[in-house]
């Protein structure tokens, strides 16, 4: 769990915002599988899938700003135990249901067809984006790329003054509104390549962490709004008319947290509030799994039930990866070899006792 505080942001709001932006991301996809979706489904896809995963990407930067401000607490070792033995888990589930089903899965509205072996070995080495495609049986992995890469480059936007910062904002949404497939092969680059055109969201969130005051906030919120408004990309905001209020309250949820240390007074409130943004990873990388096992083995029609299911994956998941297996390496690692013990060991003891407000990321 996180803790309550730590320099001065509630992580535990947060963690509740996640939770809420990974509903929204799964509910947008039910038109995938079940071609009558119900009212409470529908409306949180109006809310937009592709506004909650630039939501997701602002709050990302913002939490990654505030992990590089720990000195000498190994960064690059935390942000790998904290993302990849998850992804791993969904990619292995995901490589077993492609085989099970002979790569091919029918559902009202859509088909989904394996597109190999090597594609899903790219996507375990992160390489889908740049490559290759994210793998058929789970296309929300491509995001991960995306993050994996802004965590790599973290500790060099963290050199850069504010000024250079707001450059390369500047210049990264004036990329993300330039259409597609108009000029020669750098302009497509720069256009099509997703590291590029959803890198505005992860720096504004970058950014907010180290300068907090109200102006900035509002002016990112302005500019970040219309940019989701008018998205282009992925066929975004065609039926998602509430697209800008996901990105508005998002905006305005992280100024609130990063105004104070605790808004739940309860210690229940607290607890719920981070199992929910723990939970909201494992929901973002299995919705896909699960949907499909649920429609293909179990008959699943409804998009309640289809949740439902989502939901028993996911808290399986992160009882399993985070709460069993962790813990057993955290004492394995513990455990005296020829008289010593490993150093750096106990990775989870380690990031409770140093605050554990590295929380997961999406997206």
């Amino acid at each position: 769990m996180q803790p309550t505080s730590s320099y001065g942001t509630d992580w535990a709001l947060l963690g509740g915002v996640r939770f809420l932006l990974a509903c929204v991301v799964a509910c947008s996809h039910f038109v995938l599988f079940v071609s009558l979706v119900g009212p409470v489904a529908r409306t949180f896809a109006m809310f937009g899938g592709n506004a909650a995963v630039h939501a997701f990407l602002v709050i990302s930067g913002y939490s990654i700003a505030a992990a590089l401000e720990k000195p000498n607490q190994h960064y690059f070792r935390r942000r790998f135990v904290r993302i990849y033995p998850l992804y791993l888990f969904a990619l292995v589930l995901t490589v077993l249901l492609d085989w099970s089903t002979g790569g091919r899965v029918t559902t009202e509205t859509h088909q989904f067809q394996t597109n190999g072996i090597f594609v899903a070995l790219a996507n375990a080495l992160m390489l889908q984006t740049y490559v290759t495609r994210p793998v058929a049986f789970n296309v929300a992995l491509w995001s991960l790329a995306v993050e994996a890469f802004f965590y790599l480059a973290a500790p060099s936007f963290r050199r850069q003054s504010n000024r250079v910062l707001l450059v390369l904002i500047t210049l990264l949404a004036m990329i993300y509104v330039l259409p597609e497939h108009h000029g020669g092969l750098i302009y497509l680059i720069l256009t099509s390549l997703r590291v590029v055109i959803y890198a505005w969201p992860w720096l504004m969130g970058f950014y907010l962490f180290k300068n907090r005051d109200f102006i900035t906030f509002f002016v990112f919120t302005l500019l970040g709004t219309a940019l989701v408004r008018f998205n282009h990309h992925d066929n975004a905001t065609l039926f998602e008319p509430l697209a800008p209020v996901t990105y508005i309250v998002t905006i305005a949820v992280l100024f609130a947290a990063s105004r104070c240390n605790r808004t739940a007074r309860w210690r229940v409130g607290q607890v719920v509030l981070f199992y929910l943004g723990d939970l909201s990873y494992p929901i973002y990388l299995l919705q896909f799994p699960a949907f499909i096992f649920a429609f293909h083995y179990l008959g699943i029609r409804n998009d309640s039930a289809l949740f439902a299911a989502c939901l028993i994956v996911a808290a399986f998941a992160l009882y399993l990866i985070e709460h069993r297996l962790k813990r057993t390496w955290s004492q394995m690692a513990t455990a005296p070899i020829n008289g010593a013990i490993f150093p750096h060991h106990n990775i989870v003891a380690a990031e409770r006792d140093n605050g554990r407000y590295f929380h997961r990321q999406t997206p």
